[in-house]
C-alpha cells in the first residue's frame, strides 16, 4: 500500500475510525500508478514538453479489487514544447475516490529545459488546486443510532506547489520531484468532532535505460522511488521489453508485496493503449483480486525535427 499520511486528532473518539475509512492517506493525490514510465508527467512537472509533440494520456486505475471501498483513480494529462523549444508547459486533471472520501484536482505544470550534451535538462514548477470532500452518509455503523452516524459532508480546498528536475536523452532519463511544498492542511468535521490533516512533503525519484537489442527487441529498465516523512518509502523496480517497434510486455515488482505486468500497443506512431495488472503477494490477496490500469496515450507532432521513434519515454 503506498498511500502515505500524517494525521493530527483533535478527537480521537470515533474520528479515527472515520478517517481510516475515508483512506488512511490525506494525499491521494500522489496515487499509485503501475504505468509511471507512460505517464511521468503526473509525477514531475520537469517532464512537460520531454516528448517534443501535444501529448495526450487518459488513465483509469482500479485499485484492489473486491474490497468494497477500495482506491478508483482517473487523470488526463496534456502536455507540450511551446514555440520556443526552452519551454514546455502541460496540465492534469485528475478523480480519486476511497471509501467515503473522493479527490479533485487540477494543476497546470511549466518546465524551462537547457540542450545538454546529447540530451536536456529540464527544471519544472507546478501548482494546482485539490478539492477534498469526505461524506459521512456513505459510512454504515452497526447501531444506527450512533452519535457520530451524521448524514452531513465536509468539503475543503487546499493548494499544493511542487518542483522537478529531469535530465534526458534518446536512450535514458533520470529526474526528482518534491511535491507539497506548503504542506497546506485542513480540518475536516462530522458535525460532533474534527480531524486536522496535513499534507506532507513527498519526493519521487524515476529513471530509466533503453538498450536497443536489435532492430526488433528494445529493453527498457525503469525504476521510480517514493518517499514522504514518517510513513515507509516505497521502490517500484520494472523490465521491459518492446518488439518490433509497437508492443510493449513488462514485469514489475513493489517492495511492498506486489508484481505488475505491463502491456502497451502501438498501434500507429501517435496512438498508444496500455494495460497493466498488479497480482498482491502480501495478506491483501485474501480479500483482492489484484488492480487493473487502463491508459490511451495520444502523440500529435508539432515541430519539423527528426525524433526517434518509437518515443521511448
Amino acid at each position: 500500500m503506498n498511500r502515505k499520511t500524517v494525521y493530527q486528532m483533535k478527537n480521537k473518539i470515533g474520528v479515527i475510525c472515520l478517517f481510516f475509512l475515508a483512506g488512511v492517506s490525506f494525499a491521494q493525490q500522489d496515487a499509485q500508478y503501475s504505468q509511471y514510465m507512460f505517464n511521468s508527467l503526473v509525477l514531475n512537472p520537469a517532464y512537460a514538453g520531454s516528448r517534443e509533440s501535444i501529448s495526450i494520456v487518459a488513465l483509469h486505475r482500479n485499485q484492489w479489487v473486491g474490497i468494497p471501498g477500495a482506491p478508483k483513480t482517473n487523470t488526463l494529462s496534456v502536455h507540450t514544447p511551446l514555440k520556443n523549444q526552452k519551454l514546455g508547459i502541460g496540465f492534469h486533471i485528475l478523480t480519486d475516490e476511497i471509501g467515503p472520501k473522493s479527490t479533485a484536482g487540477v494543476l497546470g505544470s511549466f518546465a524551462y529545459r537547457i540542450k545538454l550534451k546529447s540530451g536536456k535538462l529540464a527544471f519544472g514548477i507546478r501548482a494546482g488546486v485539490y478539492s477534498y470532500r469526505f461524506k459521512w452518509n456513505e459510512i454504515d455503523y452497526k447501531d444506527a443510532t450512533d452519535i457520530y452516524n451524521s448524514s452531513s459532508q465536509a468539503q475543503k480546498i487546499v493548494s499544493t506547489y511542487d518542483f522537478g528536475m529531469y535530465y534526458y536523452t534518446n536512450s535514458y532519463y533520470i529526474g526528482g520531484a518534491i511535491s507539497h511544498l506548503d504542506e497546506d492542511n485542513y480540518t475536516a468535521s462530522n458535525g460532533f468532532s474534527g480531524a486536522t490533516a496535513s499534507l506532507s512533503r513527498h519526493f519521487i525519484g524515476t529513471v530509466g535505460k533503453a538498450f536497443r537489442f536489435s532492430d526488433a527487441v528494445t529493453f527498457k529498465p525503469s525504476m521510480v522511488i517514493k518517499t514522504v516523512k514518517n510513513a515507509p518509502g516505497s521502490v517500484d523496480l520494472n523490465a521491459s521489453f518492446l518488439f518490433s517497434g509497437n508492443f510493449w510486455f513488462g514485469l514489475g515488482i513493489r517492495s511492498n508485496n506486489g508484481l505488475v505486468f505491463n502491456f502497451e500497443i502501438n498501434p500507429t506512431r501517435k496512438l498508444r493503449l496500455g494495460y497493466a495488472y498488479d497480482y498482491q503477494m502480501n495478506k491483501l490477496k485474501t480479500v483482492s483480486n489484484g488492480s487493473h490500469e487502463l491508459f490511451i496515450g495520444f502523440d500529435l507532432d508539432i515541430t519539423k525535427d527528426k525524433t526517434l521513434s518509437p518515443r521511448y519515454f
